[in-house]
């Protein structure tokens, strides 16, 4: 039964398709007709007074048989449904099958009345009734294979039993056997041609389904299946002039992406379906909306002016006034808005998508929801923000970068022993490039690989040719979580460390919080490795992302730098005061020592102090220096004997 099963079912998938079913319609629509005419005329010829009852019998059966089978396959004049045709080619078959069971019968019937002519003749009739449906069935093999081996093994089992020996009937009935065989195996032939034609059709259509696929999915973004960045950008070029003015809304749900980090893609592809529904909801006027991917939207809002913007945004926002229903429960998300106008912003469309997404990075730099119409101002920014991309690269090369120090004072006992180190450029085109400009722009583009690779090569040579520094000095160099994923980075450290090795020198690593929290697998492991070698680590900016007091406990770092905008308010501020007296003593009790940073002012420093901060830094003490100006200053303000600070420091020049 099982082989039964597999054979039904690798029938069924090679011939049994809508398209052969419909072929197998329209060509066998004239068997039950044929069929029946032929009954009578069988009938007719063979009859005799001996059999005639049984021939009667048989014909009458017979020719209801034919008469059902047009009926049912034909009569109804539509061909094979989609969701039928499997039943129906099944049903055919076995139909088939029962006439040619009757055609078996007949030479049993006739055959004890027949002379030999008659039974050449009766040979013959019979190979005619199965050589005129064949060419009509040959697409479908095992039809016509049963239907043709059930006549030829009665009629040629009939003929057996009523004759005996051989003789030239029987040699003729033998050649009508192979010409019944050839002219099968010819049909075969046409069938496979017929089954070719029709997967060359289906191979056809399947290509064009699938060019249609790739060029919906080129255009359209797989989530929302709205356009997405390639849409939107094609919709702009094939618009005529009929597009004369339109607005562009650069949307971004704020803390979407951050939702990936934590959860399913298919949980997060739910709320930005919604999200998308609601702008699908706005009541624009033959908006266009594409999505560019983590929750981030393009609006185009045609026919209206600049000067709408604002009023439109309002509109965005109002939105998402309702909570978004998800799997985490009801969730209200904030939006930033971008916006340009075209032609008010400029007279290239493509121009005025790029100016929407500029003025969504402002936005995106403020809390909460936010809209910014594009200025000229941001054009500005964003052409020296591309300037300085393509500039990097080659200052790095030509290394027109150097390295400031700042110094840090260990407030309890008054001495010098460690400082930061700070990079600095100076562009023979730009002239004085902030860091505030150029780092995060070198982190997007990875030149802040080979960057920080310089930083800590020269780091190195200041610590160990330098006779100027005191004998134990540290310096402390920020890193990027894209320098702890280079393979390069924890050998190049080892090998620092190594040169350092019995100097009385060290290197910190300044890391910030969110790359200590981070569940990158390479991150942890390197920082692992780094503070094995001994070097140690310093987590900056503490305070300003995600952490809390209960969370120093279980970081992996050796000194906690509290982040400016808390020594800011100190000792004004009661509430920043006792939060930051809470952090030194939190820290002292996990064995941390703790830096404050952005000190500037006399009475920061006293305060501090007086609560047992270890070490400041800050404008207080000192800009960062220049390499010849920070051993001038350390030369002028810190005893070499003892790294003992003078006075003369706590008179220097705030900014």
């Amino acid at each position: 039964m099982k082989l039964l099963r597999q054979y039904k079912n690798k029938v069924q998938k090679r011939f049994f398709r809508l398209e052969l079913s419909r072929e197998l319609y329209w060509r066998s629509k004239f068997i039950p007709p044929l069929g029946f005419i032929a009954v009578v005329l069988f009938s007719i010829y063979f009859y005799s007074s001996e059999i005639s009852t049984s021939i009667t019998t048989w014909a009458v059966v017979f020719s209801i048989i034919y008469a059902l089978m047009y009926v049912l396959f034909f009569d109804g004049g539509a061909e094979p449904k989609e969701e039928s045709y499997i039943y129906w080619t099944w049903s055919f078959i076995l139909a088939c099958c029962i006439a040619a069971a009757m055609w078996g019968i007949f030479p049993f019937i006739v055959f004890p009345s027949l002379g030999h002519s008659d039974q050449v003749a009766l040979i013959m009739m019979l190979f005619a009734i199965i050589s005129v449906p064949v060419p009509a069935l040959s697409h479908c093999s095992p039809l016509v294979f049963t239907y043709s081996a059930i006549i030829v093994i009665s009629g040629g089992s009939s003929f057996l039993i009523y004759h005996d020996g051989f003789d030239k009937h029987l040699a003729f009935m033998v050649v009508l056997l192979f010409a019944c065989i050839m002219y099968l195996l010819e049909q075969r032939r046409v069938s496979k041609k017929i089954l070719k034609s029709v997967d060359d059709k289906d191979l056809l259509k399947t290509s064009g389904i699938t060019i249609k696929r790739l060029r919906h999915d080129k255009y359209h973004d797989s989530v929302t299946d709205l356009l997405n960045r390639e849409g939107i950008s094609t919709y702009l070029n094939r618009t005529d002039a009929s597009l004369s003015s339109f607005i562009i809304f650069s949307l971004k749900v704020r803390d979407v992406d951050a939702l990936y980090s934590s959860h399913s893609k298919s949980s997060i592809d739910e709320i930005i379906r919604d999200l998308a529904s609601r702008l699908q909801a706005s009541g624009f006027d033959h908006k266009i909306i594409a999505h560019l991917g983590l929750g981030e939207f393009l609006i185009l809002v045609p026919g209206v002016e600049g000067n709408m913007s604002h009023s439109l945004g309002g509109d965005l926002f109002g939105l998402f006034e309702e909570p978004v229903t998800t799997f985490l429960g009801p969730m209200n998300f904030n939006l930033l808005i971008g916006c340009s106008a075209f032609p008010d912003d400029s007279s290239d469309k493509k121009e005025v998508v790029n100016f929407a997404l500029a003025a969504l990075k402002e936005a995106d730099k403020h809390s909460g929801n936010r809209l910014e119409r594009y200025t000229e101002d941001m054009a500005m920014k964003m052409n020296r923000r591309a300037f300085i991309r393509s500039q990097l690269s080659v200052a790095i090369k030509r290394k027109e970068f150097s390295v400031h120090i700042q110094p840090k004072i260990n407030v309890q006992k008054n001495i010098v022993e460690s400082g930061e180190v700070l990079v600095r450029w100076y562009s023979p085109s730009m002239g004085m490039v902030s860091p505030a400009e150029f780092i995060p722009i070198a982190e997007s583009t990875s030149d802040i690989i080979p960057l920080g690779k310089w930083v800590l090569e020269e780091t190195a040579r200041i610590l160990i040719g330098s006779s100027t520094l005191p004998e134990k000095f540290s310096l402390a160099v920020n890193v990027s979580v894209k320098q702890l994923t280079d393979p390069q980075f924890v050998p190049l450290v080892q090998e620092i460390t190594g040169q350092l090795h019995g100097t009385g020198r060290s290197l910190e690593l300044e890391i910030t919080e969110t790359m200590m929290i981070t569940d990158e697998i390479e991150v942890n492991q390197a920082l692992e490795r780094i503070s094995a070698l001994g070097v140690g680590i310093a987590l900056d900016d503490f305070g300003t992302g995600y952490s809390s007091l209960s969370y120093l406990a279980s970081i992996n770092a050796d000194t906690l730098k509290l982040d400016k905008s808390f020594i800011d308010p100190i000792p004004q501020n009661g509430r920043h005061s006792s939060f930051v007296s809470t952090v030194i003593a939190m820290a002292h009790s996990l064995d941390m020592p703790l830096v404050a940073e952005g000190v500037e002012t006399a009475e920061q420093y006293e305060w501090l102090s007086q609560n047992l901060c270890d070490t400041v830094q800050g404008y207080f003490i000192s800009k960062p220096l220049a390499l010849d100006e920070f051993f001038t200053w350390l030369d002028n303000n810190v005893c070499k004997e003892t790294n003992q600070v003078s006075e003369s420091v706590f008179s220097g020049n705030p900014p």
